[in-house]
């Protein structure tokens, strides 16, 4: 009987702290889900990034974009990829987007952002919403890039149908392009190539431009915010290892906060 009543004993003790560790352990596995799930659902509430996604590979006109991310992220902006960035500029809509700036070192526009071609897509609803956008890279819109397979070819439609913007199809690379006193003002140093430039007419602000064209441009979508909307650096091939062109980059994203010639403008007024 003694016998009986001591293995009811251990079998009970053994059931017992069986189940305390499962139970701890199940705990635990909860916590950690929860705390994976709470890291998931964190969005970036910063005002500067930079979109730059490795699994919406290739970069279309863009050479070393790691070098350029890596030169952002020591200027204080924070890498965002496509999911990420879709959860960013939602964000942003609600609030601060005047305040803030994305900058595109890829080339295309993913597809968490650019759902659509239309004005109903996100990256749009952020401009209207007075968000700044700034462009290297192949025409706006003219590759809508898709996680890990090939990018979707909108075309010169694109950036037509997004920002109502004509691109010119043919090639104008051997015109002579200079840098206009709008571009000085934002911070150009560069001088920059009419590979794929667009007409004059459609946008706000000519940057850089041939006799006729425009190469780097500037589109204001809301009118309250006029500083902000879309940038277009570069109408070339932009390589990253060129730290001249992300200077450059870097001081169009900022303006008008920080004014790259402000001591020139001072010494112009005067």
């Amino acid at each position: 009987m003694k016998k009986i009543c001591c293995c009811i004993i251990f079998v009970a003790v053994f059931l017992g702290f069986f189940y305390q560790d499962s139970y701890s352990v199940t705990k635990k596995t909860k916590k950690k889900r929860k705390v994976v799930q709470s890291q998931q659902n964190i969005v970036y509430q910063g005002d500067r990034v930079v979109f730059y996604d490795t699994r919406y590979s290739p970069t279309s006109y863009v050479e070393n974009p790691e070098y350029i991310l890596r030169f952002l992220l020591d200027k204080g902006f924070y890498q965002q990829e496509a999911d990420q960035l879709k959860d960013w500029m939602d964000l942003k809509i609600t609030k601060n987007a005047p305040e803030s700036v994305c900058i595109m070192i890829m080339g295309i526009a993913p597809d968490t952002i650019a759902e659509t071609m239309d004005t109903n897509n996100t990256i749009y609803r952020y401009l209207k919403a007075g968000g700044k956008i700034v462009w290297i890279g192949d025409t706006p819109f003219f590759y809508q890039g898709g996680m890990v397979k090939t990018p979707k070819k909108w075309g010169s439609q694109g950036l037509l149908t997004v920002l109502d913007i004509e691109v010119i199809e043919e090639d104008h690379v051997s015109d002579s392009a200079e840098i206009t006193d709008d571009g000085i003002k934002m911070g150009i140093q560069v001088v920059d190539k009419a590979t794929l430039p667009v007409s004059m007419e459609d946008v706000t602000k000519t940057l850089t431009k041939t006799e006729t064209l425009a190469c780097s441009w500037f589109k204001n979508i809301n009118k309250e915010y006029p500083d902000s909307g879309f940038i277009r650096y570069r109408s070339t091939w932009y390589d990253g290892a060129d730290n001249e062109q992300n200077n450059d980059l870097y001081y169009l994203a900022l303006y008008p906060k920080m004014k790259r010639n402000a001591d020139m403008e001072e010494d112009s007024n005067e």
